[in-house]
């Protein structure tokens, strides 16, 4: 969900603004964010982060967490920085395309 927090509560509340839906993520990937950003994303009114700097990780399909494998060479880190920001790059390394 996509929200204008109208009352800044951190949640969805009645006189908020609903920008956008979406579905799930299909075809076997999976999205994680790090800490910061694990649940949520939340901006300020002049578009910077309302947290610290946070990564999301974008996973294809099965369970290879072998850096050299075809799933995790297609892996991609999405950086959003404090100024909203996002860059988009090739996974390093760590835990967060490991399987759930």
């Amino acid at each position: 969900l996509v929200v204008a927090d109208a009352d800044r509560s951190q949640s969805v509340t009645v006189g908020d603004n609903l920008l956008r839906v979406a579905g799930p993520v299909g075809g076997g990937f999976t999205v994680r964010g790090n800490a910061n950003v694990r649940n949520q994303i939340e901006f300020e009114e002049d578009a910077t982060l309302n947290s610290s700097i946070g990564s999301l990780f974008v996973c294809g399909p099965g369970t290879d967490t072998a850096l050299t494998s075809q799933r995790m060479r297609t892996a991609r880190q999405i950086s959003v920085s404090l100024v909203g920001h996002a860059t988009v790059g090739a996974f390093e390394s760590g835990d967060n395309c490991f399987p759930p």
